[in-house]
């Protein structure tokens, strides 16, 4: 999944492609990703991983777990998050 912001920060890209991804809200930013993050459908697992969402009012992360498991945390969170 490729992030779609320019260089500038603004949203220019076109969801054309499932791998792209295109936030809802602008104010809304994918701070950091797992480069290798992934889902298995053959065996319900997953490549472990994070994607980290921030906005002016805070800071969440989706954590992925080996199983396929998604936890939201809020940021300072950290009973059942790490």
């Amino acid at each position: 999944m490729v992030p779609c912001e320019s260089a500038a920060g603004a949203n220019t890209c076109h969801g054309s492609s499932p791998l792209v991804f295109v936030p809802r809200w602008p104010e809304v930013e994918m701070s950091d990703l797992t480069p290798s993050l992934a889902f298995f459908g053959l065996r319900n697992t997953a490549w472990a991983g994070h994607i980290r969402f921030k906005n002016s009012t805070g800071e969440w992360w989706l954590v992925v777990s080996p199983w396929g498991r998604l936890r939201l945390c809020q940021q300072g969170e950290t009973e059942g998050c790490l």
